[in-house]
């Protein structure tokens, strides 16, 4: 287990999906949430999946534009879900690609010192620097559902 603090600024890194995972975090605390549900539907996203494939090999055949292909794939569901719980009350955010669900999971297990390749229920505190807070990251299957449950101080 990684005893490093995760650094919240935003500024700290260049890859977008880092900064993805920080923001989550970070307005989850300027929210004051209790919690943050982080969920893959994972029947819709194998759909959106397949139409992607599906979309690609038009694009790739030339049966379909570079526009035509933006266009259509902007339009498919996301199946990634986050949620705010505040004061007992949830607070969806606009869904994300399911696409970005395990990268988002596989920084929050590196940043306490899981292996991304963990299967299995998992039950360990997370702690944050830019702003401050703890967080104790619970889930019983990596592939579809993590839970972010504030430890507030007594």
């Amino acid at each position: 287990m990684s005893s490093t603090p995760l650094n919240l600024n935003i500024d700290s890194t260049e890859n977008p999906t880092v900064k993805l995972t920080l923001t989550i975090i970070r307005n989850a605390i300027i929210l004051k949430a209790d919690a943050i549900l982080l969920e893959l539907d994972t029947e819709l996203h194998l759909k959106v999946h397949e139409e992607l494939e599906s979309l690609r090999r038009l694009l790739e055949n030339k049966s379909l534009t570079f526009e035509e292909f933006i266009f259509k794939s902007d339009k498919l569901p996301n199946a990634f879900r986050v949620t705010h719980i505040i004061n007992g009350v949830q607070d969806p955010v606009p869904s994300i690609t399911g696409e970005l669900f395990g990268s988002v999971i596989n920084i929050l297990l590196n940043a306490v010192g899981i292996p991304y390749w963990t299967k299995g229920e998992i039950s360990t505190p997370l702690e944050t620097i830019n702003p401050p807070s703890k967080w104790m990251i619970e889930s019983k299957d990596l592939t579809q559902r993590v839970e972010l449950n504030r430890i507030r101080a007594s």
